[in-house]
């Protein structure tokens, strides 16, 4: 999904396309209030999950690809970064979800869009987290402080309470606002 002012872009990998995948899909999308329109193929879930919400939907003209041209070009945007933080990490494919997503966050906290903003700014008016040295990539060795009970008992007393891992994406799509919490 493509945010058409801000070009806010976000993936939401499902096992389904049902009304009920989509319909949690936009609401994670969306900001509250501020959907005015939603501009989409002729697919039934989605124009379900439009009527459910109350929001204005126009579709495309069926079998005209230059009537969803921006939608396609941010369709091929996605695939085409996910391959390439897939390739540069070394993951198997099953980590394309994943990828997807830390793909389309950095996309939006790094890539100008325009008047020198990026889309995160242009979304929330303030500069992103995770830019410049702070951005991590797809893959990345790191070592982090766990949060479960059980690995903090497992550490050794003059351990180092940092454990190895590698990085597998920002913790963006826990609310409706794409905000990075980590």
């Amino acid at each position: 999904m493509q945010d058409y002012y801000t070009k806010w872009i976000m993936c939401f990998p499902s096992e389904t396309k049902s009304e009920l995948d989509t319909f949690e899909a936009l609401n994670l999308f969306s900001l509250p209030g501020e959907v005015m329109r939603l501009y989409s193929d002729n697919a039934l879930e989605i124009s379900k999950a439009a009527k459910a919400m109350k929001w204005r939907h126009d579709k495309c003209t069926p079998n005209r690809s230059p009537t969803n041209g921006v939608a396609e070009q941010a369709v091929r945007r996605v695939l085409d970064g996910t391959r390439s933080v897939l390739f540069r990490s070394g993951f198997p494919l099953r980590w394309w979800a994943e990828a997807s997503k830390c793909f389309c966050y950095l996309r939006n906290c790094v890539d100008i869009i325009r008047d020198g903003k990026t889309a995160y700014e242009l979304r929330f008016d303030e500069p992103c987290p995770f830019t410049g040295s702070k951005a991590v990539e797809f893959g990345s060795a790191i070592h982090y402080l766990p949060s479960s009970r059980k690995e903090k008992d497992e550490r050794e007393k003059f351990e180092s309470r940092a454990v190895p891992g590698l990085f597998v994406g920002y913790a963006s799509y826990a609310g409706a606002d794409g905000r990075a919490t980590t």
